[in-house]
């Protein structure tokens, strides 16, 4: 594929149409040159991009720009080479048309995303497979910025056809002068875009997908391309100071299986201004797009070859970018690949010092004259850095060279004494760079300074000086001990005049603000005093209130400019000021009022008390009405009392809270009063004990008052509606059961206490057997009740122990009989005692299994009832002791 067939075929022909930026300072050398829409564009030929564009449609212009330059070159390779249509004529093959435009042609406003790049590319790819196949283009050079905020200067190679072919080169090596961009954090501070290099990469596997395939940012600039003919030759591609450096052509010596001779090679210089350097060009004719060397280099380049060249100026705005100016040289054969200088390996103990040396001679000549050239202090900062990358490639090349079939013992020695030699020239490279830095920025700071007074009332000039000053300072700062030691007195002096030019430049900047101020006091004084009467925090738009803030604010750092004293002097200053505050401090509150506002409004919002109601959740009414109560005391303590204006916002928020508050109350006291009927019940019935009423002087009197209690209870409880029964089973069924009981043994009571006082005025001698055998009936008849209720126990816990409460009464009641009372009804007794302790031991155990079973707290009484009950007597209350 790296050699031309031999036989008839023919040469590759290439004509190139080289489109670069113009403008007439350029021309002039009193100006740099253009970068796309990049930067100031006063600086541009005076053609502006629209102001806050948005990034779609840069993207639109900037394709326009580009399909209207492929669409003209492949007109010309159609009328050259296809008849006119869209197929190669015969025996044209091998003719290749190229479109080439110069370094940062494409650059924007802002860096292109890689989404945005890659939207970008293919739709050229969708371009580039509608145009005959040998027309190239070379799109120089693109922003791009990375995942990590850095930009890569990219170049696009497209070969037109189906399908297209595409290489995305990155710039090895930024220049100092090249385009940084920096964005606007926040007002005032800027974060500037470091643009990447291949000493410092990190692009690694970042890549685009343009027709489904995956393509590479690359710092490789050196790909084989083919003709339609099938000629296969090397496409080099340097951008500008790669050139210098020589980046293809290294890129070529380190290939593994360099071409071979005869190989066929094109290459090309794209670049913003550079001049080219003979021993880094690798064919006979480079071709060259620079803003000012190609209306030179091209047209010199074309006369060599034919007298056809010609030239066409298109000085008028384009879509994109700045005025540009076309080139069309006239076809030139493509010609072999210079045959490449390798260094031959000196002696292998020769002193490699001098080999270095010699290099960091050349570059540093080299560097400073272009520093010279450009005027720029960063661009001698990347010529150390070079130099130094440049000496390290030489000192492996140098091994490498050297140590083919040598012992691994001399090979060792000889790496030993490179590095050694390597350590002195570094060490000797970066004495010479401090000096030669240290003078630089002296006369730096002394132009700024020469020229301050005639600039000083240029604020960006003055912005640059600072920043300039803090650069110094810095890179002083970066010096070693040894070298600060070995420069102080020029440091010393050159920190002083970088401290007078700082401080001045600052004064100057104050000065500068101060009276740009004090001219628009007055209307910023109407402004801020309209806005302070006028303006509604209660009612307005928080964005609206925001921007006031923000405002206020701004303004508020212009106010500190000045003094106490100067605002003193100065009463519309001293107003405004006030003003200001007072602006800012209710727009503050007000924001405050608001999010505060917002996160009560949120907690109450979706609140629903009479959901919370029907839900019987008394709990939940106990906690909203708090949550009310101590969200109107925050805001009657936070701003009802300080701040007047917003009365009306307070007393809105105040009035839903006391609703929602009112609904939580009265819905919680409907709640307790339901509640309170069945724990009246409760507590009237939890002490009652028939036997001590039975002892009372009165105590038919209080056993008929408790009967009636009773009935009264039942029949209320019986007109609960049947779904509130159903939800309180758990309370009612125990306490109705408990109510029967103790209804059944006052009935009992009564009958033995009046059958007591019957007998006993008649026969009381033979009354005794007669009401000890109806006290062992009633027993009967109670045990036999209780058997029949527990059949019926559905596993409650209360409902348990009341039988077991009712068993232990009833074997008190038997063990008041006395030993000769047992003896005379022992059948009876016995059969009853029986039956009393099997009941009681069945409802214990019953408990004990219960609890093992599920460990749960007895239920507390949650859910209400509706009839209101009437006070317990109190005379059938009793209290324990």
């Amino acid at each position: 594929m790296r050699t031309q067939s031999a036989g008839t075929q023919t040469p590759v022909m290439i004509r190139d149409i080289v489109v670069t930026a113009h403008s007439p300072v350029v021309a002039a050398y009193r100006s740099v040159p253009p970068t796309g829409e990049f930067g100031d564009s006063s600086l541009l030929g005076g053609y502006r991009a629209p102001e806050g564009e948005k990034t779609e449609s840069v993207i639109k212009r900037l394709y326009a720009q580009i399909e209207g330059l492929t669409l003209s070159a492949s007109k010309t390779h159609r009328e050259d080479n296809c008849g006119g249509g869209d197929t190669i004529e015969i025996g044209k093959e091998n003719n290749i048309t190229r479109l080439i435009t110069n370094e940062f042609f494409f650059y924007t406003k802002k860096p292109l995303s890689i989404q945005e790049f890659q939207q970008l590319q293919q739709k050229i790819a969708d371009l580039a497979a509608k145009q005959p196949e040998n027309l190239h283009l070379i799109l120089a050079s693109f922003a791009v910025i990375t995942p990590k905020g850095e930009v890569m200067n990219v170049a696009a190679h497209v070969e037109c056809g189906q399908p297209p072919k595409l290489n995305f080169i990155v710039k090895n090596n930024p220049s100092g002068i090249d385009p940084v961009y920096r964005e606007e954090t926040q007002p005032g501070q800027f974060v500037y875009r470091r643009n990447v290099s291949k000493a410092f990469s990190t692009i690694s596997n970042l890549t685009v997908t343009v027709d489904a395939e995956s393509r590479p940012f690359s710092f490789n600039n050196v790909f084989e391309c083919k003709t339609a003919g099938g000629i296969p030759y090397l496409s080099c591609v340097d951008i500008c100071l790669d050139h210098i450096v020589g980046v293809a052509k290294q890129n070529l010596l380190e290939m593994a299986a360099p071409y071979p001779a005869g190989t066929l090679c094109s290459h090309i210089v794209v670049s913003n201004y550079t001049e080219l350097t003979s021993e880094h060009c690798l064919s006979s004719s480079v071709t060259h797009a620079d803003p000012v060397r190609s209306h030179i280099n091209c047209k010199k380049m074309a006369e060599i070859q034919s007298q056809t060249s010609s030239e066409q100026d298109m000085l008028k705005p384009q879509i994109f970018g700045t005025p540009a100016r076309t080139i069309v040289t006239a076809p030139t054969e493509l010609t072999q690949l210079t045959v490449l200088s390798k260094e031959t390996a000196p002696n292998p103990f020769a002193s490699a010092y001098d080999l270095l040396t010699n290099l960091w001679r050349k570059s540093r000549e080299r560097f400073a004259s272009q520093y010279y050239l450009f005027g720029d202090i960063m661009l001698l900062e990347d010529s150390f850095q070079m130099a130094m990358r440049k000496a390290e490639n030489k000192s492996e090349l140098f091994i490498r060279l050297s140590s083919k079939e040598m012992r691994e013992e001399d090979k060792q020695k000889l790496e030993e004494k490179v590095k050694e030699e390597q350590k002195k020239l570094e060490d000797d490279l970066v004495t010479q760079f401090n000096q030669l830095f240290l003078e630089k920025l002296e006369k730096r700071v002394d132009a700024d300074d020469a020229a301050f007074e005639r600039m000083k009332y240029y604020l960006p000039t003055l912005e640059g000086n600072i920043a300039f000053c803090k650069f110094v300072k810095d890179k002083i700062d970066q010096l070693s001990p040894e070298e600060k030691l070995r420069n102080t007195k020029k440091i010393d002096g050159l920190l002083k005049k970088v401290d007078h030019l700082q401080h001045e430049s600052e004064a100057a900047i104050i000065s500068l603000r101060k009276s740009a101020f004090l001219q628009s006091l007055a209307n910023l004084s109407g402004y801020i005093a309209d806005t302070h009467a006028n303006f509604d925090f209660a009612t307005s738009d928080k964005n609206a209130i925001k921007a006031i803030h923000q405002y206020c604010k701004h303004l508020k750092t212009s106010l500190d400019l000045f003094t106490t004293e100067e605002k003193q002097k100065n009463p519309p200053l001293a107003d405004l000021s006030k003003n200001t505050d007072d602006l800012i401090r209710k727009a503050e509150l007000s924001l405050q009022l608001r999010q505060e506002i917002n996160i009560i409004n949120r907690k109450i919002k979706k609140v629903d008390v009479a959901a919370i109601k029907d839900d019987k959740d008394e709990i939940a009414l106990e906690k909203l009405v708090k949550f009310c109560k101590k969200s109107r005391k925050q805001i009657e303590n936070r701003f009802s009392a300080k701040e007047q204006i917003y009365n009306k916002q307070v007393s809105l928020l105040l009035l839903h809270i006391r609703e929602i508050q009112s609904q939580a109350i009265s819905a919680l006291q409907e709640l307790q009063a339901t509640l309170k009927s069945i724990k009246k019940i409760s507590d009237a019935i939890k002490y009652v004990d028939v036997d001590s009423l039975k002892k009372e002087k009165d105590g038919i009197e209080a056993l008929q008052s408790l009967i009636k209690f009773c009935k009264k209870s039942i029949q209320s409880i019986d007109l609960y509606p049947s779904d509130e029964k159903v939800k309180r089973a758990d309370s009612i069924a125990p306490l109705v059961e408990k109510l029967n009981i103790l209804k059944g043994e006052a009935e009992t009571a009564i009958k033995e206490l009046k059958l007591i006082s019957t007998t006993s005025s008649k026969k009381p001698q033979i009354a005794l057997p007669t009401v000890k055998n109806k006290v062992l009936d009633h027993l009967a008849s109670r045990i036999q009740s209780l058997a029949s209720s527990f059949k019926q126990f559905k596993g409650d816990e209360v409902q348990l122990r009341m039988y077991i409460e009712t068993c232990d009464k009833v074997m008190v009641k038997m063990q008041a009989f006395t030993p000769e009372e047992k003896q005379q009804y022992a059948e009876q007794f016995s059969s009853l005692s029986v039956e009393i302790t099997a009941l009681r031991d069945k409802a214990s155990q019953t408990l004990l299994h219960l609890k093992e079973a599920s460990p749960i707290a007895e239920k507390p009484i949650e859910k209400a009832v509706k009839a209101e009950q009437k006070e317990v007597p109190e005379h059938i209350i009793q209290k324990p002791k």
